[in-house]
């Protein structure tokens, strides 16, 4: 979740005006990280490797189920314009979403 937080932020005012510790203790205020885990940059960076693999994973699994079909998805995101394109982009997102979700509980 730092991860995203950190992007929106550095998106938003096109930099980062805040220093770490004030993202990770806004971070532990909204419930999001518990004090005194992940403190230590070996935790983080088996957080990290573990969801980059997830994704990796995912992102496989998308392709090889999509890959047979990609040229009639193409003309069918062709035909609906950037509008329909942006719908289909976060509908993934949200299918996606939904997904991790339903596997954390």
């Amino acid at each position: 979740m730092r991860g995203l937080v950190e992007a929106i932020i550095r998106h938003e005012p096109g930099g980062m005006p805040y220093a770490p510790e004030t993202v990770a203790e806004g971070l532990r205020m909204a419930g999001l990280v518990q004090p005194g885990l992940a403190h230590s940059g070996t935790v983080r960076a088996a957080a990290g490797s573990a969801v980059a693999g997830v994704t990796a994973a995912a992102v496989v699994d998308a392709v090889t189920t999509l890959a047979p079909h990609a040229e009639g998805l193409a003309a069918v995101l062709r035909a609906l314009g950037p509008w329909g394109v942006a719908a289909a982009v976060i509908g993934a997102a949200a299918w996606a979403i939904h997904q991790r979700l339903q596997r954390q509980r």
